[in-house]
């Protein structure tokens, strides 16, 4: 799969809110899925795996950086909060253009 810079934005009906008795949030888990999801949809393959150390904050402009895997390559990738309705998130995400050293 080649990747190019990538402005994508990825539907959040199905992420779920996790609120541990804080504030709501995005689980690593479904941030992974939903992000390799879209990377699919946009270049027509999947990455061969999606790592986010952190659960994103259910916040506008809330961003957390994951690590996209297509390889031997791993590429940077800012997932931001661009609208909360509800228990709907949606993000921008940006695929850095080239991979990490």
């Amino acid at each position: 799969m080649t990747l190019r810079p990538l402005a994508l934005a990825v539907a959040g009906g199905g992420l779920l809110l996790t609120g541990c008795g804080g504030s709501p949030s995005v689980s690593t888990d479904d941030l992974e899925r939903r992000i390799s999801s879209q990377i699919e949809e946009t270049v027509g393959s999947a990455p061969d795996g999606v790592s986010c150390d952190e659960p994103l904050d259910a916040e506008v402009d809330a961003t957390t950086t994951c690590v996209l895997t297509v390889g031997e390559e791993k590429y940077e990738v800012e997932a931001t909060v661009s609208t909360v309705d509800g228990s709907e998130v949606e993000l921008d995400l940006d695929v850095a253009d080239a991979p990490m050293d």
